[in-house]
């Protein structure tokens, strides 16, 4: 495949014939040493096929596992979340008196001494 940066969606006459070039710069009408040949001019670029793919095939393994990283991950803080809610929820219902009601403390009172009145007092003035 021959490929130009410059050259998107353009028909180029050259001494080897009418090259059409595609919106991504891309022309396949050349044999493969022609395009070997024109790729070592200046704006053009020559890549195999073969090596294309196995890239290509290489990124697309790279993004099948960061996308299986990044559902796990997923999965373990979903996982978390689940576990600290449980948590939670187990606490209110602890502190929810309505669902487990504490006994009332009782604490004995002291005993007050009883009043002196104040009646005998003012009596004896």
């Amino acid at each position: 495949m021959l490929r130009h940066d410059t050259l998107k969606n353009i028909d180029v006459a050259t001494h080897l014939g009418k090259i059409r070039f595609d919106e991504k710069g891309e022309s396949h009408d050349l044999s493969a040493s022609q395009q070997k040949g024109l790729g070592k001019l200046n704006g053009f670029h020559y890549v195999d096929e073969e090596e294309e793919k196995k890239k290509q095939e290489e990124l697309d393994k790279k993004a099948e596992e960061l996308l299986k990283q990044e559902q796990e991950k997923d999965e373990a803080r979903k996982a978390e979340l689940q576990a600290v809610k449980e948590n939670a929820q187990a606490e209110d219902k602890l502190a929810d008196p309505t669902e487990n009601p504490k006994p009332k403390e009782t604490t004995p009172r002291k005993k007050r001494a009883p009043k002196k009145s104040t009646a005998k007092k003012t009596e004896e003035k």
